[in-house]
């Protein structure tokens, strides 16, 4: 469905069923850790520039479409939030038991979200079974959000080498 913000004429689509496609990295491939880098940097260097200046928009002007950008930019990757989930559900095993309950429910809140998403869409077997790589996407992403909040990104692109070139060895 496309709606179209009056105030600035820009127009976004939203897409009710979620269907989660990834191209998994090649082992030591360097390039493509730097480019996800990138585009993980991006999407926080975004939300730095962006959010607040669309909240100070909704809050003075009121228009739903400054709202949608706020919220757009405020969800985490999906990744990122069940890396959270985990961490801070593990943690909370050992410091604060009260909250492993709650930090469940959440995580069974994003399982529901994927799982209906795949049952909405019709997925194929192969789509469901590619959930078992999850764990290990998740895990390669690690690195990358740690290199995101502890260094920053540099602003520099590396354009990722396509099959062809790589097969090419000039």
């Amino acid at each position: 469905m496309a709606h179209k913000c009056s105030s600035t004429g820009y127009v976004y689509t939203t897409i009710r069923m979620p269907l989660f496609w990834l191209r998994w990295p090649q082992p030591g491939n360097r390039l493509r850790r730097s480019a996800s880098a990138g585009r993980e940097g991006g999407r926080y260097e975004i939300f730095r520039k962006y959010a607040p200046a669309l909240l100070r928009k909704y809050l003075n002007q009121s228009r739903f479409c400054y709202f949608d950008g706020f919220m757009d930019l405020l969800i985490p990757p999906l990744s990122a939030l069940v890396l959270t989930l985990v961490v801070l559900g593990t943690a909370s095993l050992w410091l604060f038991p009260f909250m492993t309950l709650p930090l469940g429910f959440a995580f069974a809140g994003v399982v529901f979200y994927v799982v209906s998403g795949l049952v909405l869409r019709k997925a194929p077997l192969a789509i469901w079974l590619y959930l078992f790589a999850a764990p290990f996407f998740i895990l390669w992403k690690i690195p990358l959000y740690l290199k995101i909040v502890i260094g920053g990104t540099n602003g520099e692109w590396v354009r990722t080498k396509r099959k062809a070139e790589i097969e090419r060895k000039d």
